[in-house]
């Protein structure tokens, strides 16, 4: 199943690289209520200081059809409209 969308339009994330010689990528998504109650920041710095680097980071805001789009494999389940709302 790939999750990977034409587009980029996350709340926030970032791609994570460990830091050893072999480069593996983790993207990391910060959700909104994360964001709204200011704890990006320290997610960030666990992240660092759990030995990654932080590459590429970006803030955006999913609208409703991208959240649909993106969560598409929930979208059977009871919660899928209060998971798109959440999102977006």
């Amino acid at each position: 199943y790939d999750r990977t969308l034409p587009f980029l339009n996350f709340c926030c994330f970032s791609w994570i690289c460990a830091a050893s010689t072999k480069a593996e990528r983790t993207l990391a998504m910060i959700k909104p209520d994360g964001v709204v109650n200011k704890y990006a920041d320290t997610i960030k710095k666990i992240i660092m200081e759990s030995g990654f680097d932080i590459v590429r980071e970006m803030m955006v805001q999913l609208d409703e059809s991208n959240a649909t789009i993106f969560y598409t494999e929930h979208s059977h389940k009871s919660f899928f409209p209060d998971l798109v709302k959440y999102m977006t």
